[in-house]
């Protein structure tokens, strides 16, 4: 399952070369909304949206980008997806008790903050800036109908490789 963003994209055909399973594009795992802060550089965005960065900052209100989506916006699109991955049907040839999602940094943070039952104010205290192709495993308790979080941005896979690593960039 994959966000219909171009780089989800071709993340998860590069992936699917060893797993060789059925795609299916989920527009509503695309990242959240920075909305007007979109395409700016980070000297625009400090200088036209200073007021919008201190209160961001605080952490204290779960508020949306200028013209884009907050926490909760991300959580109330994405979840129901999740939830319907997890509601495994193993009579089903299209369930499986292991999927994939290809998604976005906030994306993961939103949602792991939901699924550790955070404010979602706090969504962006997980991780100032998550790897590319990290890994974040969670796992769905049939009998409680609650996940836990069992890795988060596991990028082992990816130290061989200190040229695709954020810190070398």
């Amino acid at each position: 399952y994959v966000s219909d963003l171009i780089r989800a994209r071709q993340t998860a055909e590069e992936a699917n070369r060893f797993w060789q399973v059925p795609v299916e594009v989920r527009p509503e795992l695309r990242e959240i909304s920075f909305g007007d802060l979109e395409g700016l550089s980070d000297e625009e965005i400090a200088v036209r949206f200073a007021g919008f960065l201190q209160e961001q900052k605080k952490m204290d209100r779960d508020i949306p980008y200028p013209g884009g989506e907050c926490g909760k916006d991300v959580v109330d699109r994405a979840l129901p997806v999740f939830q319907e991955l997890s509601s495994f049907q193993l009579t089903s040839m299209r369930r499986s008790p292991q999927v994939a999602v290809v998604t976005h940094g906030g994306v993961i943070r939103c949602m792991t903050a939901h699924m550790l039952g955070m404010d979602l104010a706090r969504w962006r205290a997980l991780g100032s800036c998550l790897e590319n192709c990290g890994i974040t495993e969670f796992y769905y308790h049939e009998d409680t109908k609650k996940f836990t979080v069992e890795r988060f941005n596991d990028y082992a896979h990816l130290e061989a490789y200190p040229s695709l690593l954020r810190s070398n960039w």
